[in-house]
Parts: structure tokens; sequence; C-alpha cells
């Protein structure tokens, strides 16, 4: 069928959607056929992004038929009401299938999915863990906050490298035989006495264990045979209450553990003698009768949705990036979607490797407890630290969506930028308590998004207008800066601005004008920048230019200033004058000359005097 068959066909869902009294944009119309619900997007749309489609929070109770997408690889049911997963069957290159927060009680028809390599479907009503036979190719398992009580039927998923069963009704680790490439285990919010099991799983890097019942040391032993554990969080369990001595022995048992329970771990003075001895004086049958932490009633419990996986899961087996989703029933009810991001949640990548920078801190409140309020009250608290260059970063972040469009970011919170979910559909972020060197960084991340035009800096330790030239290479329309030193006392911001961002066309929410576009470009001919100058020269520079813009701009004010009252100044002047008339003055002249005629010896007569005139 053509570009133009394919568009009339749009054209007649689009009708049917008029005539069911549905919505449809533009690009997208859903409505309901004689062979059931269907989705068809124009051949615009399609053209723009053939290989994802997002269809999250538009009500949708099943899944429709998806006309003409055979090339998709990424399809979002975030947020709706679907009761089963179908209509898949023409979906070949389908890579990442998002199911989050729907009614979900079964996974099934996921058989013709033979190149899924992301499937995630938390916050559903799933029991079982069943037919994924077919997805041998699977990558990243998401099913947390669902009714799953045991962990079976997966040991063929041999590529497996993450899986989330975090907020399920697990009472024991499990069925993870076969499992050889899992490097990432979150069983947090669930009743596990012990970690016995996760010996069948040696390789695994990363394990999140927090808020269960384990009481007993005993119940760690399992640590011990996990040789390549690098980061460990346990807190929430009856076993962490003697602190120091919890944390000397996983040290005892994980000898490359670098992160425990958000902290960096300090195997020196966990090893001290004192500290060692005391370990070994716990004894484990005493402590086994100790009762177990009381189940947290039901509206108090948050839902904890890992948004762990990288977009390069789609093509390569990279580093995986781990954040903690937190979301409290009132926010849900308000459609806001939250990251309460653990300083665990870094990827082990260079850019984003921070952990030297962690103070040991095992005591501190943990962002996996902690609601949404409180986890951005800690980062404004340890934004402090970081002014004090005690740390690169906050330990806490924090990442908010209000709209489809708009991102929030705070503190330790960057992750989110890796979602494929908001590279295709943000258009706004705001960047808050985080440093402008780090975000700079992160320029690399930031081309990702598709169809980013503005960005707003708060709280980042802005000083100088150079510091975003690194923003260039975004299709910025848009930038907004608050509560920063360059804020202050600069009459030439904006202008300075646009010499290093020339393509914005609003600055603090005003547009552009055109004079100042031409000072831009004039101080940008005037004072081009030279790439050999060293760091010190150019800062030298910069500050010299400050101050003679300051001047210049001080100095056009006063200018501009005069020139408003220049006529008002002149009528007064004038008004101090005496004035003759004209006439007056000819009539005195020839009354003189005749005076000079009658008297003898030349000229005499009585003096010319002013006359009284206006």
């Amino acid at each position: 069928m053509g570009e133009a068959g394919r568009d009339e066909e749009f054209e007649r869902l689009c009708q049917l959607c008029r005539a069911q009294h549905l919505e449809h944009t533009a690009g997208l119309a859903i409505a309901m056929r004689s062979t059931g619900l269907a989705a068809r997007r124009s051949a615009q749309a399609r053209r723009r992004s053939p290989e994802h489609l997002h269809l999250d929070r538009r009500q949708l109770g099943r899944c429709p038929v998806l006309e003409e997408e055979g090339m998709l690889r990424l399809l979002n049911y975030q947020n709706n009401a679907i009761t089963r997963i179908e209509n898949l069957d023409g979906l070949p290159h389908l890579a990442f299938l998002d199911l989050y927060d729907n009614k979900i009680q079964h996974i099934e028809s996921l058989d013709s999915c033979k190149n899924l390599r992301v499937l995630m479907l938390g916050k559903n009503q799933i029991q079982r863990l069943e037919n994924l036979r077919n997805l041998e190719k699977l990558d990243v398992l998401d099913l947390h906050s669902n009714r799953i009580k045991e962990i079976q039927n997966i040991r063929h998923l041999k590529q497996l490298r993450v899986l989330n069963l975090a907020g399920n009704l697990l009472q024991q680790v499990t069925g993870l035989e076969g499992l050889s490439a899992l490097v990432e285990l979150n069983i947090r919010r669930n009743a596990i006495t012990s970690l016995s099991g996760l010996e069948r799983v040696p390789q695994l890097q990363r394990l999140f264990a927090s808020h269960n019942h384990i009481v007993t040391q005993e119940g760690l032993r399992a640590l011990s045979s996990m040789t390549n554990l690098r980061e460990v969080s346990m807190d929430g369990n009856p076993v962490v209450e003697a602190a120091e001595v919890y944390r000397a022995h996983i040290a005892s048992l994980c000898p490359a553990l670098e992160i425990l329970d958000n902290a960096k771990v300090d195997h020196k003075s966990l090893a001290s003698p004192a500290t060692a001895k005391a370990s070994a004086a716990l004894v484990a049958p005493e402590a086994a009768d100790a009762p177990l932490e009381a189940p947290r009633p039901e509206k108090e419990k948050e839902i904890d949705r890992s948004a762990s996986f990288d977009r390069r899961h789609l093509s390569s087996r990279s580093p995986h990036l781990v954040a903690h989703k937190r979301m409290t029933s009132r926010e849900a009810a308000k459609g806001v979607t939250s990251l309460a991001v653990s300083s665990a949640g870094l990827a082990a990548g260079p850019k984003a490797s921070f952990r030297e920078e962690l103070p040991k801190a095992p005591q501190e409140q943990k962002a996996g407890s902690m609601t949404s309020d409180e986890v951005l009250q800690a980062i404004k608290e340890q934004w402090a630290d970081v002014l004090k260059k005690q740390c690169l970063m906050t330990r806490h972040g924090y990442v908010k969506r209000g709209q489809a469009s708009e991102l929030s970011i705070f503190g330790r919170g960057l992750d989110a930028l890796e979602k494929i979910e908001y590279q295709t559909a943000v258009t706004s972020i705001c960047f808050q308590y985080i440093m402008i060197g780090v975000l700079v960084n992160e320029v690399a991340r930031l081309a990702k998004f598709q169809d980013l035009s503005s960005i707003t800096f708060v709280q980042n330790e802005i000083t100088s207008p150079q510091q975003l030239e690194a923003f260039q290479r975004l299709r910025l329309r848009s930038l907004t800066i608050k509560d920063n030193p360059i804020c202050r006392g600069r009459a030439n911001l904006r202008v300075n601005i646009l010499r290093w961002l020339p393509q914005l066309r609003k600055i603090d929410e005003l547009e552009v004008q055109d004079y100042e576009r031409v000072e831009a470009q004039n101080l940008r001919d005037a004072l081009p920048v030279v790439a050999a100058e060293s760091p010190t020269n150019r800062k030298d520079t910069e500050d010299m230019v400050q101050q003679l813009l300051s001047h210049a701009c001080e100095v056009d004010s006063r200018i501009s200033a005069a020139h408003l009252h220049f006529e008002h100044a002149v009528e007064q002047a004038a008004a101090c004058v005496i004035f003759v008339p004209v006439d007056v003055i000819k009539e005195r002249l020839q009354v003189q000359l005749a005076y000079a005629h009658l008297a003898p010896g030349g000229l005499g007569g009585p003096p010319l005097r002013p006359t009284q005139g206006a």
C-alpha cells in the first residue's frame, strides 16, 4: 500500500474516532474497528520515529492492534488499565516492551517476541512467573510490585543480566539456577528470611535486599560464595541493628565489596581487632528468636519501581545503570512520576563514578526508606557539602516528571537521562542542585533527546556565561538561570549568554530582541575565542572583559538617560535667556541712526537698551 493509501486509512480511523467521541491527534488515532481496537499513526509520524511508539497514559483497557508498525523496537504502554498482554504478533523487531502500572494478571502472548531485550511489568497483579520460554535474548526483567511468591521458570534465560522482584511476596531466594549472566538482583521489600540460594549465581555484582526479614548473620552466609559482589543493600533488616558489627561481618564475607547500604566500605577500619572480636561474639541461635519486622500497612508502603535499563541494551551489553523509582499513592493519583535515586544508582562508567566522594555515614537514613519530601530535603542539606567542596555531588537524587514533556532532576538523578521514554518525549529539563561542571559532562546524553528545546538551571554554581559553551551542540531555544552566582549584578548577562548560545530565542522566559543579537554578534567579532589560551589567562581575560562590559553598559545607560532628557534640558536652558525680538532691534537701530545724523560730530544719542521682551 502506498503512502497516500496509508494516510487514507489513517483518516478513516480519525473519522471513527470522531464518530465514537474519542480523542485523536494529528499523528495518532485509536478507535474501535469491527475487528477490535486499533491504533494507527500518520505516515509522517511513523517516518519521524519508526522504531518508537508511546501509548502511555491513554486510559487503554487492552492492547490495540498496531497497524503498519513492523519496524517497532520500543513500545510503551505505561500507566493504563490494560488487563492482558496481546496483539504483539506483528512486531518481529520489538526489543523493549514497557507495561508498567497496569492491571495485568498473567504473563502471556510473548512467544512471537523473540528479540525482546527489556520487559517492564512492574506494578501489576501478576502472581506467577511463566510463559517466558521464547525470550532467550532477554537482558532486563522488571516485575517489581506484583504478587509473586516464588522465583521459577526463568532458568533458561542465559542472557538475563538484571532481575527486579522488589515488592513481591517472596519468602526465599530459589530458582536462580542457570542465570549465568545475572549481575544485578533486586529483592527489596519481600518477606525473605535468608539469602540462601544466592550461591547459585556467584557472578552477581549488585544485590539489593533491603526491608526483608533477615534476622541473623546465618542468613547472610550465602554472601561468602559471591566473590564478585561490589554493591550490597541490606538496610531495613533486623540484622542491621548492630550497624558497625554488621558492616564488619559483611565486609569479611565480601572482600571485593565497595558499597554497602549506599556508603563506601573501608575494609581497613572494619578489619580492626576490636570490630572483628565484636563480630565474632555474636551468637546466631540467640538472635534467631528475635521477633520479625512487623509488616508495614499497605497505605504506608511506597511503590518501588526499578528503572534500571540503559538505552544501549537495545544494541549492546553495556554497563547497567540503576535507579530506584519511588511513587507514593498520593503522587500516583496526581500522575506525577518521581525517582528517588540513591548513591548506589550510579553506573560503573567513568563519567558517573563519584563513589570516592561519598562520606562514610552508615547510620544515615537511606533514600529507599524516605518519602519524596524527605529526599528533596536531604538533597538540599547535602548541597551545602557540595558547595564546601567536600564532595562532587549530593548523595541522593530525585527525578520528577510533572507532564509528559517536562522533567526535573535534583542532585544525583542523572541516570534518568538514559531512559528512552524521556529521550523521545521530553522537551524541557530543569537541573537543580547539580554542579555545572557535572552537567557539562552530560551534554552527550542530552544530545540524545530528540526534541529538547529548553533547559533551566537552578543552584548549579554557574559563575560565567562561558561555562554554557558546551551546550551549543544542543538545539536549545530557551534558557533560564535562577539562584546562581552569575545572576547577581550583571547588566550584560543576556548579551553575554547570546555570545555563547546564539541559537536561543528566549532567556529567562523573555524573548531575545534584535538589538541584543547585534550586540552579541559584535561581542563575538570583537572578542574571538582563543583555543590555545591557558585556563589561567582565559580566566583573567574573561574577568577583564566582564569588567569592561559592565562599565560600558553603565556608560550606555547614562547616555540613554541623557538622550531621554535632552529636549527638556534644552527647553529649560532657553527659558533662562533674555529674548529681544528682531523687529524691535531694527526699530532701535533706525532711531540710533537718526540721532547720529542730527548730532554734530558723529554718532550720538541715547544708548541702545534691550526692551522688556518675552
